[in-house]
């Protein structure tokens, strides 16, 4: 008998060093992290942030962030990372056996 694989989704709400950092020492194998509200200035081009960008992308098995809050926030993104909706935001969820939220 297999089993799956746990893996979580971190829904990263702040860009704020302390943040990210707990965020990347929590990733696990599998992990997905989905950037909102005021963490999606992780992905604000010639920003503060690109190194936790970088760690991030490194880290993930995937970087989402939501498509309403990148437009409303951020003047572009990386093309490494998926912009989502809020139907494929629930399906995340829905996807993952364990939620995190990081501020």
């Amino acid at each position: 008998m297999t089993t799956e694989p746990v893996t979580r989704l971190h829904l990263l709400m702040s860009a704020r060093g302390d943040a990210v950092s707990t965020c990347l020492a929590q990733l696990g194998p599998g992990d997905e992290v989905l950037l909102l509200d005021e963490g999606v200035h992780c992905l604000a081009p010639d920003g503060e942030h690109p190194a936790q960008l970088s760690a991030l992308l490194a880290a993930a098995a995937r970087v989402c962030a939501l498509e309403t809050d990148v437009r409303a926030r951020v003047p572009g993104t990386h093309p490494a990372v998926r912009l989502v909706g809020d139907d494929d935001w629930v399906r995340m969820v829905h996807r993952h056996r364990h939620v995190l939220s990081w501020t």
